[in-house]
């Protein structure tokens, strides 16, 4: 059975590294990876961690779960995985009861809020940076969790 311990001496395996290396590289103590390459310990959630930070590309459900590649980017999105460790878009993260079907069930609110120039520096300090051909903003949207919104624009 591939534990979570053989895939830590698969990457030492891989990676071409000594374990006095390795522990080095992750921040472990040589005699704690002794105990994990022996079976005689589990990697705590802090050796994991440090596991995957000193290598980004070791793929993190390859590692805890045995799923997948062993390298980050090789495997394909799996729509159905039901792993923990996948990766989400922000619009996976609404809640389910506020999915909207219809496009006339969103109501919005809008407030266009102008800004004045009060005063001659800021006018100066304003003319001073178009003038260098800098990005300016000239609009923001605040959306909320009921899907209204707000427009502040200049």
């Amino acid at each position: 059975m591939n534990t979570i311990n053989n895939r830590i001496q698969i990457i030492i395996d891989e990676k071409g590294l000594s374990p006095s290396e390795f522990s080095s590289q992750v921040g472990m103590q040589r005699s704690n990876l002794s105990h994990l390459l022996s079976g005689r310990n589990q990697p705590s959630f802090d050796i994991i961690t440090k596991i995957l930070s000193a290598f980004p590309d070791i793929n993190s459900d390859w590692l805890l779960l045995g799923k997948g590649d062993m390298y980050r980017g090789m495997q394909s999105v799996d729509e159905d995985d039901d792993s923990p460790f996948h990766q989400t878009s922000i619009f996976d993260m609404l809640p389910t009861d506020k999915v909207i079907s219809k496009p006339q069930e969103v109501k919005t609110v809008q407030k266009v809020v102008e800004t004045p120039i009060e005063s001659p520096k800021i006018e100066e300090k304003h003319n001073e940076i178009n003038s260098a051909k800098e990005k300016k903003v000239t609009k923001i949207v605040i959306f909320y969790d009921d899907f209204s919104f707000d427009v502040y624009q200049k």
